[in-house]
């Protein structure tokens, strides 16, 4: 099966996962939500809420994870200052509206993918490990490459926030809170690119950030990079897994190039209070 057939395939499942009944529809559209001050009572709630402390103090205010959301929940949301976010399953459609009907609103489709035992060759464009040296560039880099992830795509947050979520996520991997290791290319200019993975249980990696400079790409930049991971990292990978945002067409493309598969995929949604 050609790389573009699978690509087509992927999406139409994908937009097969997010069709519901008319009759589900309008249960949940008559579900009424109870909506108040329970701020405090968010808190304690570990079950459905965790609170995410590196990202409220990213984004200067309260913020949450909302998690194990069942179709019953009624959920009573805070009038302060807070940010929430979710993610659901394209096939929860009663779940989505439920979410919809808080207030939260869908900001990306995230897919997921997974390459099964990788042999990934070098190529030409050298790799490394990143250096503590490399910390400056490589945040300057995190702050101007990304364009498709949720925090840019949310009317709602600024794009100076959104550009220094990504530039202090990629400082976590340098300050030792984030991440088994960075791979950076470079060029007499700096640096042209780095990817930020972690360690899936010592059998396999997991990519958690990757980005090049935007008047680089498509050059082979990330494929390198990946494919050093895979033959650096570990001794025997047998897997590497990563996510994507549906909209970011070049990366989903290179991913499938390179023998990754689509495996499931998911809506990303934001709440403001």
């Amino acid at each position: 099966m050609s790389p573009s057939f699978r690509w087509k395939l992927g999406f139409v499942s994908i937009l097969l996962g997010i069709k519901s009944s008319s009759r589900e529809s309008e249960s949940y559209s008559n579900k009424k939500i109870r909506c108040g001050d329970c701020f405090r009572a968010m808190k304690g709630a570990s079950d459905l809420f965790v609170y995410d402390e590196w990202l409220s103090d990213v984004m200067s205010k309260p913020t949450y994870a909302l998690h194990n959301l069942n179709d019953g929940n009624l959920i009573c949301l805070p009038k302060g200052d807070s940010f929430i976010y979710a993610k659901v399953p394209t096939d929860s459609v009663s779940k989505l509206i439920l979410l919809q009907q808080m207030g939260f609103y869908i900001v990306a489709t995230n897919v997921q993918f997974i390459l099964s035992n990788p042999s990934l060759e070098n190529g030409i464009v050298e790799a490394r490990f990143a250096e503590l040296e490399d910390c400056t560039a490589v945040k300057a880099l995190a702050h101007e490459a990304f364009h498709y992830d949720r925090f840019h795509q949310d009317p709602n947050i600024s794009n100076e926030v959104a550009s220094n979520i990504k530039q202090e996520w990629a400082n976590n991997f340098f300050s030792g809170n984030r991440g088994e290791w960075m791979i950076v290319v470079e060029d007499t200019e700096g640096i042209k690119g780095f990817l930020q993975l972690l360690n899936d249980n010592h059998h396999g990696l997991t990519i958690d950030l990757i980005a090049v400079k935007n008047s680089l790409k498509r050059q082979g930049i990330g494929r390198a990079m990946i494919a050093f991971a895979s033959n650096s990292c570990l001794a025997t990978p047998k897997t590497i897994k990563v996510g994507t945002q549906i909209a970011n067409i070049a990366s989903v493309r290179m991913y499938l190039y390179l023998g990754f598969k689509l495996t499931s995929a998911t809506y990303v949604l934001h709440y403001h209070s």
